[in-house]
């Protein structure tokens, strides 16, 4: 029971991993279409 329960949250860290990563991703997308003439720095911001 331990090594199941001990994959299954393995499994969900990594899909929260995943899906935070693309999130970001895609967030910082979104803000660079919007804001083409910021320089980068602010980009990060």
């Amino acid at each position: 029971m331990n090594v199941s329960v001990l994959s299954i949250l393995f499994m969900l860290l990594g899909a929260a991993a995943v899906a935070a990563i693309i999130g970001f991703i895609v967030i910082a997308l979104i803000q660079v279409a919007r804001e083409p003439r910021l320089p980068p720095v602010l980009r990060v911001c």
